[in-house]
């Protein structure tokens, strides 16, 4: 990992430990447009974006959802408020900004929450910027991260940039654009999803090892 230049990384699940507040949100909306509640199991089992996917699949009115998103926003944010990194991921951040590799975060959660959530944990500088959706409903029945991702990456050799997340869309993201992905069994996806979605240049069970294998290739 010597030529890396860029690393892509995802944020929900990610680099936030955000899981818990993630699947209360998740059911308050269920539950608020009708459909059948799900347990963490089941959730990392079913998720996908777009959500509407997901939430037609629970049974829910996609109409009432496509005005009601706000309520899970407020409900995650709720319960997020005290939300931490997932462990060693400040160290792997202090780690690709020393060695002068240029991160930035593609997500499909709003600007508002990304920013509030960096500035609270002191990372922000990190970065050398965020993409996301500038409103809640975007991601109900939009697949956007793909083409930021796309224009992140474009005139930047295989061995250049690397894609770090915690789902299947990743993973797909990176095989479609030709370019590495490294998978973290932390978030909102149930591990054998991302190993029957792969292969991914690296599908690691925590971030220690994630800090384990940077610290090795850069060495």
């Amino acid at each position: 990992m010597r030529t890396l230049k860029r690393i892509v990384w995802d944020f929900n699940g990610t680099i936030l430990d955000d899981g818990g507040p993630h699947f209360r949100a998740v059911n308050t909306l269920i539950r608020l447009t009708g459909g059948q509640e799900v347990t963490q199991e089941q959730l990392a089992e079913r998720f996908v974006i777009p959500v509407a996917t997901f939430y037609g699949g629970q049974g829910c009115d996609i109409q009432l959802l496509n005005t009601s998103t706000a309520i899970y926003y407020k409900c995650y944010e709720y319960h997020a408020l005290d939300c931490q990194t997932h462990q060693y991921v400040p160290e792997i951040l202090e780690l690709l900004t020393a060695q002068k590799v240029e991160q930035i975060i593609v997500s499909n959660n709003t600007h508002e929450s990304i920013h509030w959530h960096l500035e609270r944990l002191h990372l922000g500088h990190h970065f050398s910027a965020v993409q996301a959706n500038e409103y809640g409903n975007d991601v109900v029945h939009k697949q956007t991260k793909g083409d930021r991702v796309k224009e992140l990456v474009h005139g930047y050799g295989v061995e250049e940039v690397l894609i770090i997340g915690d789902t299947v869309e990743e993973i797909e993201i990176a095989r479609k654009l030709g370019i590495r992905s490294i998978s973290i069994v932390s978030g909102y996806q149930a591990k054998h999803r991302l190993e029957q979605a792969g292969p991914p240049f690296m599908l690691l069970d925590s971030f220690e090892h994630l800090l384990l294998a940077l610290r090795e290739g850069m060495s």
